[in-house]
């Protein structure tokens, strides 16, 4: 059997082939041109992707830099000595912790940079998101102590390391300013390798 009808007479039948089996499809030249618009599309997503995630990781940042300011403006305001240090509880200083597990901010009474009972706690900032890493230079401050006059101890830098290639580094003076870069603080270029 064929694939044509039969007529009452047995006989077959061609239909028309433009009514029936016409042949529908895309031209090489529709193909090329979707295939074109979607690459451009895709690429245009990606692109935005990365975007979002600098801006995501320039926020984490600036709330590091924040961190820095506001324990330097507390102790000038208040005459007294106030420390950052880092922490993945929220309420001790680690030694073992990284900065990007957290921070806290207290009012460090006896100078001795651990909270203790008779110190108060100003500020805590959570673990920053998966991906984003902040180191110091030397590996071995766990801590940021600000004196009532402004000036802060150690003089350090930290380098931020966040999604997407973004590498900054946070430089502290002895005088207690902060300010970030694009190199490290002797002018290499910054090193995002395992803290």
């Amino acid at each position: 059997m064929s694939g044509f009808p039969s007529t009452q007479d047995g006989s077959r039948s061609r239909l028309p082939r433009s009514r029936f089996c016409r042949q529908r499809g895309f031209s090489l030249a529709e193909l090329v041109v979707t295939a074109s618009v979607m690459a451009i599309l895709a690429l245009l997503a990606v692109q935005a992707h990365q975007v979002v995630l600098r801006e995501m990781a320039c926020a984490q940042l600036n709330d590091l830099m924040a961190a820095f300011s506001y324990a330097r403006s507390t102790a000038i305001k208040t005459n007294r000595t106030i420390t950052i240090c880092k922490s993945s509880d929220g309420m001790h200083c680690g030694r073992g912790a990284a900065w990007n597990d957290g921070w806290i901010t207290f009012i460090d009474r006896n100078r001795d940079r651990i909270i203790d009972p008779e110190d108060q706690l100003l500020r805590v900032h959570k673990a920053l998101p998966k991906g984003d890493r902040v180191h110091d230079g030397s590996g071995y401050f766990y801590y940021v102590m600000y004196k009532p006059d402004g000036s802060g101890w150690p003089n350090a830098s930290f380098t931020f390391c966040g999604p997407a290639g973004y590498r900054r580094a946070v430089i502290l003076f002895y005088t207690g300013r902060a300010r970030v870069s694009a190199v490290a603080s002797n002018g290499k270029k910054l090193d995002c390798g395992v803290s």
